[in-house]
């Protein structure tokens, strides 16, 4: 399935321009016409900064999409492995999870989840768009 080429557009604007949500949980998306978000984190699942991101990320999108948003988190573990074949294999593992479930846009928080979101891009059948957040000491590579 090609997305629109506005699609991206569309929701960074509504994310970043968008009025805050209510607080709760983001209903389940129908299985017609969702939207699929993946967030790549680096950051501990644990912290205040990663909370506070995907608690945003999750509202502006829902507020924009409604009921089409199918949003999912994966936790890239750097910190604790910084080998690259542990990347290597993180991306593997993506590819095979989210085989059936075509990705529509890729969040990625972090140089090394930016680099992966890069390589992903490349290897999704759906080639999402991506949009990167954090701050990077160079460019990031890419794929």
């Amino acid at each position: 399935m090609r997305r629109p080429p506005w699609l991206c557009t569309a929701i960074t604007v509504a994310v970043c321009l968008g009025p805050p949500a209510a607080e709760g949980q983001v209903t389940a998306p129908s299985t017609r016409n969702a939207t699929r978000v993946l967030s790549l984190q680096t950051l501990n699942p644990g912290t205040l900064v990663y909370s506070i991101s995907e608690r945003i990320y999750r509202q502006r999108l829902s507020d924009a999409l409604g009921d089409r948003l199918d949003f999912a988190t994966e936790y890239v573990d750097v910190v604790y492995f910084p080998d690259p074949l542990y990347e290597s294999q993180f991306e593997d593992h993506l590819v095979r999870k989210y085989h059936d479930r075509p990705i529509d846009l890729l969040l990625a928080n972090g140089a090394t989840a930016a680099a992966i979101a890069g390589r992903l891009h490349a290897r999704i059948a759906s080639h999402p768009a991506i949009v990167f957040t954090g701050t990077f000491e160079r460019p990031v590579p890419k794929s």
